[in-house]
C-alpha cells in the first residue's frame, strides 16, 4: 500500500486484515470451545453489538490473542525464510 503525496520511504506500509475463526488447533482451549458451543454465533457477533458481557469479552480476547500469535509466527517464519534465501551461498 502506498499513500500518495508523502515521502516514498514513509508512505509504504502493510495493511493486514484478519477475521476470527475457530480452528482445530483451538481445541486445546476448553474454555473457548465451551463458550463457542453455548453461543452458536461466536465468533461472528456483529460490530454493532458493542456491549459484551465478561464471558464474551474473554472469549474474543482469547481467540484474538491466539489468532495474532499465529499471524506473527507465520510472518516471522516467512521473513526468516526470505533472509536465508537472500544470503549468498558459501561454496
Amino acid at each position: 500500500m502506498v499513500h500518495p503525496g508523502g515521502k516514498v520511504e514513509a508512505s509504504k506500509g502493510w495493511l493486514v486484515y484478519g477475521t476470527l475463526a475457530l480452528y482445530g488447533s483451538d481445541a486445546a482451549d476448553w474454555d473457548l470451545l465451551e463458550y463457542a458451543q453455548r453461543h452458536s454465533i461466536f465468533p461472528g457477533d456483529g460490530t454493532a453489538r458493542q456491549w459484551f458481557d465478561a464471558a464474551t469479552f474473554s472469549a474474543y480476547q482469547q481467540l484474538g490473542r491466539r489468532t495474532a500469535c499465529r499471524m506473527i509466527d507465520a510472518a516471522v517464519e516467512q521473513a526468516e525464510k526470505r533472509a536465508r534465501e537472500e544470503q549468498p551461498s558459501r561454496s
